[in-house]
């Protein structure tokens, strides 16, 4: 799910409907998003131009405390080479 225009480059963004119940859920279980530290997208339709688009589709959620206790935790893009 795209939460926000800055979570897509390239095409039309959509608004998700579903984005609200991720944002209740996640105030409501004190989750925190973890960004990617190698990149901002994780997804591309890997085409050279205008017709490109990347958006980040895939988070990491943890528990706020889970930050506060290890506060090196962090998430990580696996590009594949395919």
């Amino acid at each position: 799910m795209i939460r926000n225009t800055e979570e897509k480059f390239g095409g039309i963004f959509h608004a998700d409907p579903s984005g609200e119940a991720l944002e209740e859920i996640m105030e409501q279980h004190k989750l925190i998003d973890i960004p990617p530290s190698n990149g901002k997208y994780t997804w591309s339709n890997k085409i050279i131009g205008k017709s490109n688009i990347n958006e980040r589709l895939d988070r990491i959620l943890v528990q706020e405390n889970i930050v506060v206790d290890f506060t090196s935790v962090k998430s990580k893009i696996i590009h594949t080479t395919a």
